[in-house]
């Protein structure tokens, strides 16, 4: 299931609750691929952080791979050392 969709995301928690004694987890990794715009990006790493609202906390360590993210941030840096 995609963790884009809400069924996807209800699905992992659902997952992570029966798994995790703590019922979160404290470390996520996602491994994007560069198949998905920067916007998708954004949202999942939005849906990963608040879980949706519901019973979850933060977790301590989130690993994102993505070009997109990774060509947004350097270009948005490259700019501002040049201003």
């Amino acid at each position: 299931e995609d963790a884009l969709t809400t069924k996807g995301v209800e699905k992992l928690h659902q997952l992570v609750r029966r798994k995790l004694m703590l019922g979160y987890p404290t470390v996520v990794a996602i491994d994007i691929n560069g198949n998905r715009e920067l916007p998708a990006v954004v949202e999942c790493l939005e849906r990963v952080m608040t879980g949706g609202g519901k019973d979850w906390m933060l977790p301590r360590l989130i690993l994102l791979k993505s070009r997109h993210l990774h060509a947004a941030l350097t270009t948005n840096k490259d700019n501002k050392n040049h201003a």
